[in-house]
């Protein structure tokens, strides 16, 4: 009987998987963020600009798992130039889901409904317009260096965990806590704490610490369902701010009578989409898987 040769496996294949270090996913991130302001500096598109918000968060939260030995003055004038820039181009991006809202909100509407937003859109058109100008000059003056970062492991994976048992308790004490689900600031605060966690999430997951994936699911959904009452009642408070202005209002008063009823379209709006999506509770399994995680990454 002929024997069939054995083929031995390359060292290779056999090699377990090696895990990123975290100054190579912060290299990542960096050189990400940077093609994203390069892009958003050519055009201002609505997703351009998103990309570059979401990229400077991403960024954040792989630099909040540097320990502080010696580099605490670097990381943390890195982070505050971060958030500067977020809130740069964070008008342009406020107005960009505006005028997502209206359109949606149109696309659902009678013809007469229809009419009424259109004065609206025209407005905050015009407006994000001057926001996007803004957003670009930003991003031309913004500078960032390559970040070298002597990091060890088992320091990171402390940190890591600290981070996550945190997170987890702060974001689930802020769902536990609301009673009145009409609370804007209360809920805002949620969807905050939402994607702080969930970006640390998918930051240890890239790291090879744990992949979580059902739990980023959720948060994803859940700061999804909050993300769009908030845009609605965000872009009601607009409204009512442009029409409270007396130099908007001069010779203007038929457009700011059309202005506050396209706000109460928006407002009915939004009390559906609460009836429908509050109160927000964790699944059974969020708080012991997320805790049993952090646990294994302390050791």
């Amino acid at each position: 009987m002929k024997r069939i040769p054995v083929r031995s496996k390359s060292p290779a294949a056999s090699a377990p998987r090696k895990r990123p270090i975290l100054s190579t996913v912060i290299a990542r991130h960096r050189k990400a963020l940077l093609e994203q302001m390069a892009g958003a500096i050519k055009d201002q598109a609505p997703e351009r600009i998103h990309k570059v918000r979401v990229g400077t968060r991403r960024l954040q939260t792989a630099l909040d798992l540097v320990p502080n030995q010696g580099l605490k003055r670097t990381i943390r004038s890195l982070k505050s130039r971060l958030r500067g820039l977020r809130r740069e181009v964070s008008g342009a991006r406020d107005y960009d889901v505006f005028l997502s809202v209206l359109d949606q909100a149109g696309a659902e509407a009678s013809d007469e409904e229809r009419e009424k937003l259109s004065p609206l859109r025209e407005l905050l058109a015009k407006r994000r317009e001057g926001l996007a100008n803004r957003a670009r000059k930003a991003l031309e003056v913004f500078e960032m260096a390559p970040i070298r970062l002597p990091i060890a492991g088992a320091q990171v994976r402390t940190r890591a965990s600290k981070r996550l048992a945190a997170r987890t308790r702060v974001f689930l004490k802020r769902t536990e806590e609301v009673t009145d689900w009409s609370d804007v600031r209360a809920i805002h605060q949620i969807r905050i704490q939402a994607k702080r966690l969930r970006y640390l999430l998918e930051t240890l997951a890239e790291l090879g610490y744990g992949d979580s994936k059902a739990a980023i699911s959720w948060l994803r959904e859940a700061q999804g369902r909050i993300g769009e009452w908030h845009d609605l009642q965000a872009l009601e408070q607009e409204v009512i701010r442009l029409v409270r202005k007396k130099r908007f209002l001069r010779g203007r008063l038929s457009e700011a009578a059309g202005l506050l009823r396209a706000a109460s379209l928006l407002s009915r709006r939004k009390e559906s989409l609460a009836a429908s999506s509050f109160p927000i509770k964790a699944p059974s399994y969020f708080r012991p898987t997320l805790l049993r995680m952090a646990g294994r990454l302390r050791g």
